[in-house]
């Protein structure tokens, strides 16, 4: 190396100095001769690189070539640099050059191009040759090996993996160890959360090299409750080495290396770690009996309450369209039993012991009220299709009319068992058969059935008492029913002319039945307010804009009762205060208990009359209204809440009046087309507190909850603190769930009744 003379490392120094500030080596100058563009040769993976570069002459006189490249000079440690004795051979690109390029021949004004061939750039990295025409140097060339072993691996047991010991506020050192017979200068980059750094080193061949990780700053240390807290953090990321001779050709892709790191990050040291675990190792217990509590008990109760919740929510606008065709205190009562069971489960809290219990009956009266509006569901489209387009013939239309009737009855019990369901459906699967049959021929069973009830009409009609004033009426009606009902009906009959027949004999019972009213009269009177109904009766029967049978039908009940529809509203409006009023049943009744309400008259004959049903009764209660124009409703009430202690103390502070519960009343008005009869008397509820069993089982639920998380956290405590603080995050969130299972299986034993 002692032939390279100082001049030579000055200039290899300019060159480099020239390619890192980005200047270029060869700027146009006037020479002779000169390199305009000197080439960068890029070696191959054997250490060959081959390139052309022009030689230009810029002077008028011509100039003989005695061009040489001079071997390349590589650097190592501390810059000192070293030959790589290469091997070089120049020679011209044009054959027609190569006695200028030989020195045989003078190069004129103009260039020449030079093909460069250089093989030993065994060294990776950058590395300087010199070109020179004679003893005068033209430029310095660069070399790029882009090739390299770079065998560099973390110095310890796992030559691929980095494991690290940290402590917050101090730094570490990375080992790396190079297995290459060639040094190496690279760049380093630590991508670990919380703990970045990169920077630049080098390594000699066959020997280690220290990196130094600095402590990380305040803002970048690990979160307390990680690391601090029972447990060391943990970290992944990776770090990247990466060969870099020189800062210049860091575009370049250039060899690298990846390896996984691995770090634990404890807050403090080894003996404040102990002494901080022995402290929260107890706090930590405890939240881990309690998630396990609301994962295993909580948790499912939410998830049953809001099941519920939404099995409500379905049910909302399937009795929507009933009105007019299922009896209003049903649809008051099915409302108001959604709106109560909505409102109570408010009530049951996921982390009270005691709602497994009660949301299990809870689920049951869902079933019940679920099955109810389902099957009130299914009988109103029954009624609903009696005045379609296919219409069912009379006899038809009553049964499914009794049918639903039972269905209705079933269904107003609070509850009914397996036999009533079964009942209630039977009667279902019995109406949707008669409306398939609506379009059928009738049978031979209904044909028969229809001739006995003529045959006996006719004998009825036949015995029974016109009403005075209108006998020839009444004849004219019955000969006129009696002509469409022959004396024996064919086997085979159309279904329109059987419904004919039908609503014939159906309206000629209607007038047997009001005949034999009048026979049976035990008095002028009654004789008298029975005949009254006559004209209306016979409205009700003849064709034209009055007629309907179910209202023929009503008539002849009420003349049977002797009340009609203008007696009772002629009585309300005169009625006495204390011949009205509501009873409710029970009269003190619990918290979201179902009450009954009833408008009573003190006249029997009023109070059970038919003609209540065509008078509407309009419910009203403190904070707002029942959803019923029966005369009989359904509703609940809610606990009224008192002031506590602390809000009459602070209103007795301030000189104001505590808000107290306003008192619950119900009211109720009767109505007939739009008038107010007559305001019946409010009556004041009471509601019964809840019994004090309930909250009983509460408390003693709660203490055996914390007697159980008690004595599980002394005994882990007093027997397993040493083993718990051995185990890792993992490991000790196992044990504490294991535990607070145990504990709540404790606390089900002992709250089972």
């Amino acid at each position: 190396m002692c032939r390279y003379s100082m001049t030579s490392m000055m200039a290899i120094a300019a060159a480099l100095a020239s390619l890192v500030s980005g200047t270029t080596l060869g700027a146009p100058q006037t020479c002779a001769p000169c390199i305009e563009d000197p080439p960068r040769l890029v070696a191959a993976a054997d250490g060959t690189a081959i390139a052309s570069v022009e030689v230009c002459n810029r002077s008028t006189d011509a100039v003989p070539l005695a061009l040489a490249l001079s071997d390349f000079i590589a650097h190592g440690v501390g810059n000192d640099p070293f030959p790589l004795n290469t091997t070089r051979h120049l020679s011209a690109e044009s054959a027609a050059d190569r006695d200028l390029v030989e020195g045989k021949t003078k190069l004129g004004q103009r260039c020449v191009a030079v093909k460069l061939e250089v093989s030993g750039l065994w060294q990776a990295g950058l590395s300087i040759g010199t070109l020179r025409n004679g003893p005068d140097k033209l430029s310095d060339l660069q070399a790029i090996n882009l090739h390299a072993p770079f065998h560099v691996k973390v110095d310890g047991p796992n030559p691929d993996k980095v494991e690290l010991r940290m402590v917050d506020g101090q730094s570490i050192e990375l080992h790396l160890r190079n297995e290459d017979t060639m040094g190496y200068r690279f760049r380093w980059q630590l991508d670990l959360p919380g703990r970045p750094a990169s920077g630049i080193a080098h390594v000699r061949p066959n020997r280690s090299v220290t990196l130094r990780v600095p402590a990380a700053s305040s803002e970048n240390r690990s979160p307390w409750l990680e690391s601090g807290f029972l447990r060391t953090a943990t970290r992944a990321g990776q770090l990247v080495v990466e060969y870099e001779p020189d800062a210049s050709l860091e575009p370049y892709a250039l060899p690298r290396q990846r390896f996984k790191v691995e770090a634990t990050i404890s807050r403090y040291d080894p003996v404040w770690q102990i002494a901080f675990n022995t402290f929260f190792v107890v706090l930590l217990l405890l939240a881990g009996i309690i998630a396990s509590l609301l994962i295993n008990y909580t948790l499912p109760m939410q998830r049953r309450r809001v099941a519920a919740k939404q099995r409500l929510v379905q049910l909302e606008g399937q009795l929507a369209g009933l009105g007019a065709l299922v009896p209003a205190r049903l649809l008051s009562l099915l409302r108001v039993e959604k709106r109560r069971l909505r409102e109570e489960l408010r009530h049951l809290w996921p982390v009270d012991p005691t709602t497994e219990t009660a949301l299990t009956k809870f689920e049951g009266q869902i079933d019940w009220i679920e099955r109810r509006i389902a099957l009130v569901a299914s009988a109103g489209d029954h009624l609903s299709a009696l005045y379609g387009s296919a219409r069912l013939a009379v006899p038809e239309s009553d049964q499914v009319r009794s049918a639903c009737q039972t269905v209705f009855e079933v269904v107003e019990k609070p509850h009914a068992g397996d036999d009533d369901i079964k009942r209630a459906q039977s009667e279902l699967n019995e109406a949707a058969r008669l409306r398939t049959s609506a379009t059928l021929p009738p049978t031979e069973a209904m044909l028969k059935a229809l001739g006995d009830r003529a045959a006996a009409v006719r004998v009825r009609v036949a015995a029974g008492v016109n009403p005075v004033g209108h006998e020839a009426a009444f004849d004219e009606l019955v000969k006129a029913l009696l002509l469409n009902v022959p004396d024996r009906l064919p086997t085979a009959v159309s279904g329109a002319d059987y419904a004919d027949v039908a609503l014939a004999v159906a309206k000629a019972e209607v007038v047997a039945d009001f005949k034999h009213l009048l026979m049976g009269a035990q008095s002028g009177d009654v004789l008298t307010n029975r005949t009254a109904r006559s004209t209306e009766l016979l409205d009700a029967l003849r064709p034209g804009p009055e007629e309907s049978l179910t209202h023929a039908r009503a008539i002849v009940l009420e003349a049977e009762q002797g009340v009609s529809e203008a007696n009772l509203v002629d009585a309300l409006r005169k009625i006495a205060t204390a011949d009205l009023w509501i009873a409710v049943d029970p009269p003190r009744p619990l918290p979201y208990q179902r009450v009954g309400l009833r408008v009573h008259l003190r006249q029997a004959g009023f109070d059970e009359a038919a003609a209540r049903s065509r008078i509407e009764c309009l419910w009203s209660v403190t904070g707002g209204d029942i959803e019923s124009d029966d005369w009989t409703a359904s509703y609940f009430f809610e606990q009224p809440q008192t002031p506590s202690w602390y809000r009459r103390g602070l209103a007795y502070l301030m000189k104001r009046e505590p808000l107290m519960p306003q008192p619950i009343e119900v009211w109720a008005c009767l109505r007939y087309r739009g008038e107010d009869l007559v305001q019946v008397t409010p009556v004041t509820v009471v509601i019964e507190p809840p019994k004090s069993y309930a909250w009983a089982s509460t408390w003693l639920s709660l203490g055996t909850m914390f007697v159980t998380i008690l004595l599980a956290g002394i005994g882990l405590v007093t027997g397993a603190l040493e083993k718990i603080q051995s185990l890792d995050w993992v490991s000790g969130v196992f044990v504490l769930l294991a535990l607070g299972f145990g504990a709540d299986v404790l606390k089900r034993v002992l709250t089972k009744p």
